[in-house]
């Protein structure tokens, strides 16, 4: 079998009792969908550095690192993999030059990108939209409410038992007329697939247990609260795979207009803005 081939943004190389550490933002990877970001890859098979390119390979993994997109790389990795990158003076120089570059391109794409989130919120009123590529993790979030549009950084809440992506704003200046308040949060419901599982080796280290990794045909996705001047929701998916969305399915490059009636609560959560999610499964607002 032909392995993955992913190439990789914002990037971070570690070297820890041995072992290489790959992390960062994936431009689009076979189970984890389209930018979606890395915490550690499986180990270290090989590697090649040619033409201010890291070829990373793991066991089904080829990673494609250009040197011009690292954001962090510790002692042991300056000292190992990429020592001709920083050992000398003049290489060094170069690097500090390509990251530079790097850095431009990448703050180009956001501000695109988010031209494009304000430009198509504008189509909306009173909506929230977003392009959901990492859905567990959240993307951004557009809002147009009265007229008043914005941009929202996800929140990731932790749960003992289920992670919630948030977005809050909230009234900082009462007598500011473009200030708004919203709330709006869901669980990536997960499944047994997602959740890795560790084992201790013989030294006492703890080691991710090798598995096979089935490719996700579908990801759930469930608000459990959305504030109310909130009238629709535009979602659009823009993952590798099918999206459900509090029980409707959103095909890959689809996107679909959720409003107030068609937003199905969840279980009870302490993170609800509005008190309504308590106690409500399958209830409608």
């Amino acid at each position: 079998m032909e392995k993955a081939i992913v190439n990789m943004k914002n990037w971070e190389l570690s070297i820890m009792r041995g072992r290489c550490n790959l992390s960062g933002i994936a431009d689009s990877h076979p189970r984890l969908g389209n930018e979606a970001y890395i915490g550690h890859t499986s180990y270290l098979v090989k590697y090649t550095l040619e033409d201010d390119i890291l070829t990373y390979e793991t066991r089904n993994t080829i990673y494609i690192c250009p040197l011009k997109y690292i954001a962090e790389a510790d002692d042991i990795a300056k000292e190992s993999i990429l020592k001709e990158y920083y050992e000398n003076l003049e290489v060094k120089e170069r690097l500090s030059e390509l990251m530079m570059i790097g850095r431009r391109e990448i703050e180009e794409e956001n501000k695109k990108q988010e031209e494009h989130l304000i430009e198509t919120a504008k189509k909306y009123e009173d909506c929230i939209y977003i392009e959901m590529k990492q859905i567990a993790r959240g993307d951004k979030l557009a809002y147009n409410i009265g007229g008043k549009m914005g941009l929202i950084e996800p929140a990731l809440h932790i749960g003992n038992f289920q992670d919630s992506v948030l977005y809050m704003k909230y009234i900082e200046d009462e007598e500011d007329e473009n200030e708004v308040s919203l709330d709006f949060r869901y669980w990536p419901m997960a499944d047994k697939d997602d959740i890795p599982v560790f084992v201790m080796t013989d030294d006492g280290h703890y080691v991710e247990q090798p598995r096979e990794h089935k490719v996700k045909e579908k990801q759930k996705v469930m608000t459990y609260s959305w504030s109310d001047n909130i009238k629709r929701a535009i979602i659009k998916n823009s993952s590798n795979i099918l999206i459900e969305f509090n029980g409707q399915n959103i095909a890959v490059g689809e996107t679909k207009v959720f409003t107030e009636d068609r937003h199905v609560e969840g279980l009870f959560s302490p993170d609800c803005y509005n008190g309504k999610s308590i106690f409500s499964s399958g209830e409608k607002k």
